[in-house]
């Protein structure tokens, strides 16, 4: 078990891109595209239940923090969960350990450019929140 089973990989050759390009609309025209994975051999396990592991939860923690970072230094990325996993994995020849879990495109987006209306839609906060 590691303390940190997350991969990040930089997608950024012209032939990477290109590879992308086939199982994803997804990227925004980035030049640059961070593939999260993680590493289930090295995921932490529950004891207390057979199934429940962390891998997903800790690439998203590191993506989170790329993501805030990313927008500090004022580069824009988007969280895309468009693609096959298995094939992305097999394109990239990603260990059979480890899983891919999300693409981050990071670039600059153009003045024009808005979110597609589905992803700017959110629920009253008594809709998410539950007191128990």
């Amino acid at each position: 078990m590691s303390i940190s089973p997350q991969r990040i990989y930089v997608i950024e050759s012209e032939e990477s891109i290109a590879k992308l390009d086939t199982l994803t609309r997804c990227r925004y025209g980035a030049k640059t595209v961070l593939l999260i994975a993680y590493d289930e051999a090295e995921a932490w396990k529950n004891p207390l239940q057979e199934g429940i592991q962390s891998g997903v939860e800790d690439a998203s923690i590191v993506t989170t923090h790329i993501m805030l970072e990313a927008c500090n230094l004022g580069i824009d990325s988007c969280w895309v969960n468009y693609f096959p996993n298995i094939k992305l994995e097999d394109a990239f020849n990603l260990p059979k350990t480890e899983r891919s879990v999300l693409l981050l495109p990071l670039g600059y987006r153009e003045d024009d450019v808005t979110p597609l209306p589905g992803h700017t839609k959110k629920k009253e906060l008594n809709q998410t929140i539950k007191r128990i």
